[in-house]
């Protein structure tokens, strides 16, 4: 680790990861350890001997590829050299190997059965199993009420006069197009989505109204119902020049004059004022004939008239026809 920057060694060709982007640089405090007392910068400090379990002592060493450990025995790490970044460990119980090597180091006698210890939290008071516990009180920094500010491409927080530089982080994604072909939904600079499997066919839908019920095939039913407003029994009234409809308005008409439209003839031609004209030579009405036999009197094309119920029994009656006026004395 040099500054925020995290990098492996061995590897020229490993990249570096930076992280400053996880710090929030609101903490400044430094931890230091000066034998067994543990002190926090701007905070108080705490006796760790009680945590000592004999086995601070130990410390590991490498010798060429020999592992040494304080009061232990040494491992050869030789078998173990490869020289390649594919390296793996595998830990299975107590047991370490290496890229699945037979030869496996023995780390029980490493462990000091403190990994069943665990943290508890009360109020503000830490405690660990068997120990003892911290108020932590003192490291409370009212910072609950810090508020992100976001100036150009520089984030803020309040209450600390440095800020973050987020251009870096900028990939003028802004100008991104959707573009879709066919069915292929594209990004510009990013993949394709094929949208094939959301077409549902329901360009064929029909709607069906039975009764008051309105139906889409494939969907469910709409009660019309509601929407009926029984405008059926509308009545038009005219009161004057005044057209009133039933539970609605009134149109004053006055100024459609129909009064003043004549019909005329001339030979075939009939017309109305103000209108259009209608040929009626197709009309023929000059070839109809009325005929008597007995007491039934016909007209060619039409119908007959029983006319027994005129006798008068007198010899004085005559039939005389003028036009298309019967006329009996």
């Amino acid at each position: 680790l040099t500054g925020n920057s995290l990098k492996i060694t061995n590897n020229p060709s490993a990249s570096n990861i930076d992280l400053s982007v996880y710090l929030d640089n609101t903490d400044h405090q430094n931890l230091t350890l000066s034998d067994n007392e543990l002190s926090i910068a701007g905070g108080n400090s705490i006796d760790l001997s009680s945590f000592k379990d004999n086995t601070d002592n130990q410390h590991l060493n490498l010798t060429g590829n020999s592992l040494s450990i304080d009061n232990g025995n040494n491992v050869d790490l030789s078998p173990y050299l490869d020289n390649t970044d594919n390296q793996d460990l595998s830990l299975s119980g107590n047991s370490l190997s290496l890229n699945g090597d037979a030869t496996a180091v023995d780390l029980s006698l490493y462990l000091d059965n403190t990994d069943s210890q665990h943290l508890t939290l009360t109020g503000n008071s830490l405690g660990i199993d068997n120990g003892n516990t911290i108020d932590l009180t003192p490291y409370l920094d009212n910072t609950d009420s810090q508020d992100l500010s976001l100036s150009g491409n520089t984030l803020s927080l309040t209450g600390d006069a440095s800020g973050v530089d987020l251009s870096s982080y900028l990939d003028n994604t802004d100008n991104q197009d959707l573009t879709l072909s066919d069915d292929e939904l594209s990004i510009s600079r990013g993949n394709s989505v094929d949208l094939s499997s959301y077409l549902d066919n329901t360009d064929s839908q029909t709607l069906d109204l039975t009764s008051n019920s309105l139906s889409i095939t494939g969907g469910n039913d709409v009660d019309l119902t509601p929407y009926l407003d029984n405008t059926d029994s509308q009545t038009l009234t005219l009161s004057g020049t005044d057209l009133t409809i039933s539970g609605g308005n009134s149109i004053n008409i006055s100024s459609i004059n129909t009064d003043s439209q004549d019909l005329s003839l001339s030979g075939t031609e009939l017309s109305i004022a103000g209108g259009n004209t209608v040929d009626i030579s197709s009309i023929d009405t000059d070839a109809q004939t009325l005929s008597l036999a007995d007491n039934s009197l016909s007209i060619s094309n039409g119908n007959d008239v029983d006319l027994s119920p005129y006798l008068d029994n007198t010899d004085n009656q005559n039939l005389s026809l003028s036009g298309t006026d019967l006329t009996i004395t």
